[in-house]
């Protein structure tokens, strides 16, 4: 087990997303999936389930040094359970483009508040979007597609808590391996 002497620091995993719409809600699993394999493993990561993705992420943030947060994406021309790995300095030079966030209120400006009102801030900021494609039906799973998706968001998460030194080299044996799209 890793520890804090380990170089491993506080870490929060939170999935994002509304349980009864289909694919949004693939942050949740996400989180369901990670939490059932690393919960008896190392006591410096926390799981958070935000069913909401505004302001209030600010208070989920407080009292730790890095966070992954897996949540669900439509892009232009979807493809369904592809993975994009979004860093800050991404969603940073989008900010001011006229994307439609479903939360209210996007990532960077919870983090301009948060600076502003002088919260303390994760260092680093790491996030696992999967591309879906049905977010208007009533639904309590995502598609298959963005099941496959899931998989993937959740081998990417502990390969880097891997890289940021927090647990050992493991990986459930039924998780596929897919190519992931990062966005720096």
């Amino acid at each position: 087990m890793h520890n804090k002497e380990n170089g491993c620091k506080k870490v929060v995993i939170i999935g994002l997303g509304n349980p009864l719409l289909a694919d949004d809600s693939v942050g949740l699993w996400a989180v369901d999936e990670l939490t059932s394999i690393l919960k008896d493993r190392e006591s410096n990561i926390s799981f958070s389930k935000n069913y909401s993705g505004g302001i209030d992420l600010i208070y989920e943030f407080q009292g730790f040094k890095k966070a992954i947060l897996i949540d669900s994406i439509l892009t232009e021309n979807p493809q369904p359970g592809k993975v994009h790995e979004l860093n800050m300095d991404f969603l940073n030079n989008i900010a001011n483009s006229r994307i439609v966030d479903s939360h209210g209120v996007n990532l960077s400006t919870v983090i301009a508040t948060a600076k502003k009102c002088n919260y303390e801030m994760p260092e680093d900021i790491v996030i696992y979007a999967i591309e879906g494609l049905d977010f208007t039906n009533f639904c309590e799973e995502p598609s298959l597609e963005v099941k496959e998706g899931l998989k993937e968001a959740v081998r990417l998460t502990i390969e880097k808590l891997k890289e940021w030194n927090c647990i050992d080299n493991i990986l459930p044996e039924n998780l596929d391996v897919k190519p992931v799209e990062i966005h720096h």
